[in-house]
C-alpha cells in the first residue's frame, strides 16, 4: 500500500543557529524571522534543514506530517509541544500536533501530525 502525505512549506529567515527536526517560534527581531522554541511556547511549525547562523534560510512545515526531535519519551497518540531546546515532549500547552510514531528516549526522531 502506498502513503501519499502533503505538506505545507514556508521559508524563513534564522535569528540564530537551527537544528533540523526542531520546533520553531517566529522571531521578534525580524519579518518572517524564526528562532528555536522555548518550553511550551506558541509555535510556528517544524525545521525541515538545520542552518548554522543568523540570516539563513530555514524551511518551515506548517501542515501534514513532519519528523521532530524528540526531548524525552513519548508514545503513539500524545499531544506534543516543545521543550526548552526546541525538542517535543509529551503536553498540551500550545501542543503543536499528535505524535504518530513513538520515542523511547530523548533524541529520537518521532512522526507528529501538525495541527
Amino acid at each position: 500500500m502506498a502513503l501519499e502525505e502533503r505538506i505545507l512549506t514556508t521559508s524563513y529567515v534564522a535569528d540564530g543557529v537551527v537544528g533540523q527536526f526542531r520546533i520553531l517560534v517566529a522571531s521578534t527581531t525580524r519579518e518572517r524571522g524564526c528562532a528555536v522554541a522555548t518550553a511550551a511556547a506558541k509555535s510556528i511549525g517544524i525545521s525541515r534543514n538545520k542552518v548554522d547562523g543568523a540570516g539563513k534560510a530555514v524551511t518551515v512545515v506548517h501542515g501534514g506530517i513532519a519528523k521532530v526531535v524528540a526531548g524525552a519519551p513519548v508514545t503513539i497518540g500524545a499531544e506534543v509541544t516543545s521543550d526548552a531546546n526546541g525538542a517535543a515532549v509529551p503536553g498540551s500547552t500550545n501542543p503543536i500536533g499528535t505524535a504518530l510514531t513513538a520515542a523511547a528516549a530523548a533524541g529520537v526522531i518521532l512522526e507528529v501530525r501538525l495541527r
